[in-house]
Parts: structure tokens; C-alpha cells; sequence
């Protein structure tokens, strides 16, 4: 069986942090592809795929787009789509990117099943269900799905994303919902531990209670098992608390559209202690709710990238006013000068 031939965009370890392979004997890839940006168009018709993980690069965009409609270009989002991620982070902002706004593929593999949005400001792209390689892990075991374990007392984890704020007042807003929501806590539940990158955060929510755990270490799907409920911000760890069936709650102080909604929220304006005593009792309705949040995770419509290339239909509009946006970008940002990419070129020679 003749071999396929994948050009991934992203360094190795991340990508293969996000997407499943099941045939990998079956197919040759280049990783870094991003450093061929200036490569022209016959050089990308050797490839069966070009595919990306990381959709806030300018370079990967650019390469997309350039590819569209040449082979099989495919973007893989490595977990839940957030507005404010999308639209405030520093990281893209910088680049003169807004997240997936628009990107030009032919196959985009989201998360979860809220894009209508996305599927409104990418109309060239098809839309199909994926669970990342990193969340199938903690969400399946021997090919089946996990069945929350008989919990031994009432835990609470208290944790969030890994980027939960992008401003000061943000942060001084989620300072004073997550101490409120710790205070509440410890009169509602036997355990109130927190799982907290941000070590300054940490400090700051936690000041004047006494001593917590930050339990940092080991996989979040296996630390899951100890607790009955989980407050947290918005991220993709909202849909591996759901799918195991535990009560989440959200703590919100944003006014953006909401994605991935979950069966309880805190916001400044409600009675946390009646929240929480909620989550305890596990409202059938609410929990109802979750399940219906999680339902493309129990089987996505696309099992593995392999799959995409069997499909009759590849899409070959040209709409040229999206590559000259994404060649603009590449010629205006510093990833045209980059050191990273040209050292990544060199070390492409050595291997």
C-alpha cells in the first residue's frame, strides 16, 4: 500500500500532544513544516495533507492558505473555542491575529458543539467533531468511556484555565469571586482543594484562609476521580468534568458569548453558598444539561486524520482576498525575520 504523505506545521511533540494517528506506519511526515512558507505551489502538491495544530501562528496561516485548494489542508483546534481567548490574548493580538477569524481550510476538527459561529466567519471550511489525542486519554480507558468511581467523601476542586484572565481587572474581579467561592466552600463541602498554575494567583486567593492544597501535579483526568464537584473558568477541562459526570460550575466575570456552558455558573450577583449546596445534590436537571454539552465526545465524527483523506469532497474555492489578509500578516509580523524558523531550517539539514 503506497504510503501518504502529511506536512505538519507544528514542532512534533505538540502535535502529537493533539492529534491521533492510527495508522502512523502508513504515513511519512515532515514536521516544522512552517519553515517552507516561501516554498511555491508545486512544492505542496507532494503532500496528500497539510495539517496544524496551532491556528495562531501567522506563518501556519499563511501556509494554509496557500495550500487551499492544492491538497488536503486540515486544522485540528487542541481544545474548546473561548471568545475572549480568541479575541484578547496577548499572544495573537500581537501577531495581528484573531483566532481562527478567519482561517481558510478545508477541514477544520473542532471541539465540542458550539460552532456555528466559527462555521459563520469560515463558510469555505468543513466542520467536523474531534476529541485531542491529549483529552481522549483521560476520557477513555481500553476503548470505553470512564464511569465516575464512588466518591469517599464530598471534595471540591477549585481550579482554572491555565490563562483564566488577560487584564489587571480581570484579575482583581476573579480574585474576589474565587475567595468568595472559597469561603463558601469550606462550610458546604469536607475538602476544598485547589489545582492553580499561577502561583501568585494562588497566593492571592487563598490569603487569610490557612493552608490549601495545590494539587499541580498528575494528569487532570486521574485527579478528577477524587472529587464530587469542580468550580472552574471557562476551558477544555470543562468538558472532561462533564463527560465524567461531576457537577461543574463556571466562574464568569466576562460579558462575551459563551461557548461551552456548563450546569452551574458563578458570577458576582448570586448566592454562592446556594450554588454549591446545588452541585452537592447533583439537580438531575442540570446534570441533564451537562450530558447534552458533551454528546459529539462520545463519538466524534472524525475518529483520526486518516479518515479525511477517503472523503470525495475536497473544497477548491479560491477566495484570494483571504491569502492576501494571511500573506499581509506573514510580511508584517516578526515571524517573517524569525530566529526560530531559520534555526528550524537549519537543523532541518542535520537530520
Amino acid at each position: 500500500m503506497k504510503k501518504l504523505k502529511y506536512l505538519v506545521l507544528d514542532p512534533e511533540a505538540s502535535f502529537r500532544d493533539v492529534v491521533f494517528l492510527e495508522n502512523d506506519d502508513l504515513v511519512d511526515v515532515i514536521y516544522n513544516g512552517q519553515i517552507f512558507y516561501k516554498k511555491k505551489i508545486d512544492f505542496f502538491e507532494q503532500f496528500d495533507m497539510v495539517l496544524c495544530v496551532h491556528g495562531g501562528n501567522p506563518i501556519n496561516l499563511y501556509v494554509l492558505s496557500k495550500c487551499y485548494g492544492v491538497c488536503t489542508t486540515v486544522l485540528v483546534a487542541d481544545g474548546v473555542y473561548e471568545w475572549d481567548n480568541a479575541y484578547r490574548n496577548p499572544k495573537t493580538r500581537k501577531s495581528g491575529v484573531d483566532l481562527y477569524d478567519p482561517i481558510l481550510v478545508n477541514y477544520f476538527l473542532h471541539v465540542g458543539n458550539r460552532v456555528d459561529y466559527l462555521k459563520f466567519v469560515n463558510p469555505n471550511s468543513i466542520f467536523l467533531s474531534y476529541v485531542p489525542k491529549r483529552m481522549r486519554s483521560v476520557l477513555c480507558e481500553g476503548g470505553r468511556w470512564v464511569q465516575p468511581k464512588e466518591k469517599r467523601c464530598n471534595k471540591l476542586l477549585v481550579t482554572s484555565a491555565k490563562s483564566p484572565f488577560f487584564d489587571v481587572l480581570e484579575r482583581s474581579e476573579l480574585v474576589e469571586l474565587y475567595r468568595d467561592v472559597i469561603k463558601e466552600a469550606r462550610t458546604v463541602f469536607d475538602v476544598v482543594d485547589l489545582r492553580i498554575f499561577d502561583d501568585e494567583f494562588f497566593i492571592d486567593i487563598t490569603k487569610d484562609f490557612g493552608a490549601f492544597e495545590n494539587v499541580k501535579e498528575g494528569a487532570f483526568g486521574s485527579i478528577l476521580e477524587d472529587y464530587v464537584a469542580v468550580v472552574t473558568t471557562t476551558s477544555s477541562i470543562s468538558l472532561e468534568v462533564m463527560r465524567k459526570n461531576i457537577p461543574l460550575a463556571h466562574i464568569d466575570v466576562r460579558d462575551s458569548p459563551l461557548f461551552v456552558q456548563a450546569g452551574w455558573r458563578i458570577t458576582g450577583s448570586v448566592n454562592i453558598a446556594a450554588v454549591l449546596s446545588s452541585m452537592l445534590l447533583s439537580d438531575v436537571h442540570r446534570m441533564a444539561f451537562q450530558s447534552s454539552q458533551v454528546q459529539l465526545l462520545v463519538e466524534p465524527e472524525v475518529a483520526e486524520v486518516g479518515d479525511l483523506i477517503d472523503r470525495a469532497y475536497l473544497t477548491r474555492f479560491e477566495p484570494s482576498e483571504i491569502k492576501d489578509l494571511h500573506a499581509s500578516l506573514v510580511l508584517q509580523s516578526k515571524w517573517n525575520l524569525n530566529l526560530k524558523v531559520f534555526v528550524k531550517r537549519v537543523l532541518s539539514y542535520f537530520k
